[in-house]
């Protein structure tokens, strides 16, 4: 889900955005890695946000995976537009 008022509840149980992240990314998963961005922004700033979108940018790229890569060039022009 992306409305963030359940965030607080669910990453209290998980495990900190940004941990899951990097777990994902460790497991070699730039797509599940992504669907954490929007929490990462949240809940550790605009700045942590766009630095895990650059990580999982690479990841993406290295996968082959274009789709994902233009997905997250649109996340970061966003990111750096506000």
């Amino acid at each position: 889900k992306t409305d963030p008022v359940h965030w607080a509840r669910l990453f209290g149980a998980c495990g900190t955005p940004l941990a899951l992240l990097h777990a994902s990314l460790g497991g070699g998963d730039p797509a599940s890695a992504a669907m954490l961005l929007l929490p990462v922004q949240h809940a550790h700033g605009e700045e942590a946000g766009r630095h895990a979108a650059r990580e999982v940018e690479r990841l993406a790229a290295e996968r082959g995976m274009a789709a994902l890569q233009r997905q997250l060039g649109a996340f970061l022009h966003r990111s750096t537009e506000d």
